[in-house]
């Protein structure tokens, strides 16, 4: 009688083996051994084998881990309940079936991932970057995402390492995948927006080769056509010079077309460009006076979009000169502009006034009353600060509702039920992978 030991080593660079070892003093034939252990094989080695390979490291995506006893690559439990660590602008939305969902780059597995709100937490769904596929390299690391009437989410994202633009549309139950080969690799910026222009799928984006924006647009036949927005003209009394435009750039669809709002680094400048059916319409909304010329303050660096029912566009804005938040609408050819807050101080041990960095990003919502909410990142202390427009046309605090903490790029998504807001939760001592995306809603009703 052979006692045997059965050995199947699953170690990272060793070879996966079945073997058995006699017990001390039984001499074993090894010609006998190897034929009982080709009877075995299919105990032994079939079982394990073929399924510990899955394992072997580099085998199971980022994301996944192996499951000791089947030797199976499975979802990791840790993630299904919001461990992704979200990290910079992300988009939230309402998905098929009334959940809410949000495109975020997960810093922690450096993919592209669509977040659905489940238990309290928040179910990640892969797109791109290497916990969608274990051979990709990082992607998703600016982002943006809408959603189409027929429940599909649309994405547009940037590939860093070659500064590429793709595009995916799907869900959580699978994704199409594409490079948008007519922006040309190496000059794709992090500013970027997406929307759906008569349902085909369009991007603005900066391209960095030209200073400028260009927007690129699926056709029905699946090639995208290309098109640059054109450059305002320069200020009252200035000479032309070449603007640096799209720094930071929103989005909104129009029915004739997109209507884009875009910072000029040159001067300072709130840009808006609202296409026709034929051709752009650019105009300079802010920094500067329109009849004169004259500077009034460091306008457009970052700015948010949205569509009135009426077609009136809302867009909210940061003045970094006077440290100020602002909306200004434009409604039948005609802007105007109201202050949404304030972070401007006087400093009594150097008699002079100082700003604090409100605004350094924004998000704007349109209640079904037609006013405004602004969501704005207060840079100086790191937290989400809210206001409502009021029936006065002014705008009041709204109290926060999330948890504390220092908090980055504000989400909002209008509901019939209220405003989700969104941020990104920071942790320093884990870095951006410490990041973790928290919501609160402001209720129907709760705003002035």
């Amino acid at each position: 009688m052979i006692a045997m030991n059965s050995i199947c080593s699953l170690s990272g660079r060793q070879a996966h083996r079945c073997g058995f070892a006699a017990t001390p003093g039984e001499q074993v034939d090894r010609l006998v051994l190897r034929q009982a252990l080709s009877a075995v094989i299919l105990v032994c080695c079939v079982a394990c084998e073929p399924e510990a390979a899955r394992c072997e490291k580099g085998l199971c995506p980022v994301g996944r881990v192996c499951n000791a006893t089947t030797g199976l690559c499975e979802t990791d439990a840790k993630i299904g309940t919001g461990s992704a660590g979200v990290f910079g602008r992300f988009t939230l939305l309402k998905l098929a079936g009334g959940e809410t969902g949000a495109v975020a780059y997960d810093a922690r597995h450096k993919s592209l991932a669509l977040l659905q709100a489940q238990n309290g937490g928040w179910r990640p769904t892969f797109i791109a970057g290497p916990a969608a596929a274990a051979e990709e390299t990082a992607a998703g690391q600016a982002c943006a995402a809408v959603v189409a009437p027929d429940g599909k989410v649309h994405v547009a994202w940037l590939r860093q390492s070659d500064a590429t633009l793709w595009y995916g549309v799907g869900s959580a139950g699978g994704w199409h995948r594409e490079q948008v080969l007519v922006a040309a690799p190496g000059s794709v910026s992090r500013q970027m927006a997406i929307g759906l222009w008569l349902g085909s799928p369009t991007i603005a984006y900066r391209d960095t080769d030209i200073r400028g924006i260009r927007v690129a647009r699926r056709e029905a036949n699946g090639e995208w056509k290309t098109e640059t927005v054109p450059a305002p003209l320069p200020r009252p009394g200035r000479n032309a010079r070449q603007p640096d435009l799209g720094r930071s750039l929103a989005m909104a669809i129009m029915p004739a077309g997109p209507a884009i709002t875009a910072y000029d680094a040159v001067d300072g400048d709130l840009v808006l460009a609202v296409r026709s059916a034929d051709d752009w319409s650019v105009a300079r909304i802010a920094g500067s006076d329109p009849i004169t010329g004259a500077d009034t303050g460091d306008c457009g660096d970052p700015s948010a979009l949205a569509l009135g029912p009426a077609g009136d566009l809302v867009v909210a804005y940061r003045n970094r000169s006077s440290g100020e938040v602002l909306v200004a609408r434009s409604k039948a050819g005609v802007i105007s502009h109201q202050v949404v807050a304030g972070a401007a101080w006087n400093d009594k041990a150097t008699a002079s006034q100082r700003v604090g960095l409100l605004g350094t990003a924004l998000a704007v919502a349109l209640l079904p009353n037609g006013r405004a909410l602004v969501a704005m990142q207060d840079g100086s202390h790191l937290d989400i600060r809210l206001a409502s427009e009021t029936p006065t046309g002014t705008f009041a605090p709204i109290q926060g509702g999330g948890s504390g903490g220092p908090h980055a790029w504000p989400s909002l998504l209008a509901r019939s039920d209220g405003v989700v807001v969104a941020s990104v939760a920071l942790h320093a001592a884990l870095g951006p992978a410490g990041g973790s995306l928290v919501q609160w809603t402001i209720p129907k009703g709760a705003t002035p």
